[in-house]
């Protein structure tokens, strides 16, 4: 298994050594199991980037990174991602 940009960098969300990923399967099931905490690792990066200044710009970062870990998370996974984010969002960068 090949260890690309977006595989480390949900290696690293979810708290995973990149030394010795896991198998796809078991990564969308430990993607699966926590999609708190890659929403809010995935919030903290979009307000931690300069290019995102609101709200709608933290959603945007968030759906593209998702968008990234399309060949390894479920479209199930990354929408209650996306929920949970949007929630987050929501508290941080209230309309």
């Amino acid at each position: 298994m090949s260890t690309g940009p977006a595989q480390r960098h949900l290696l690293r969300l979810l708290e995973l050594a990149a030394g010795e990923p896991p198998a796809d399967d078991d990564l969308e099931s430990r993607a699966a199991a926590q999609p708190q905490r890659l929403a809010a690792g995935l919030v903290d990066e979009a307000f931690a980037n300069d290019d995102v200044t609101d709200g709608a710009g933290a959603r945007l970062f968030i759906d593209d990174r998702l968008a990234e870990f399309a060949g390894l998370v479920s479209l199930a996974t990354r929408t209650r991602v996306a929920s949970i984010a949007a929630a987050l969002i929501d508290e941080r960068a209230p309309s």
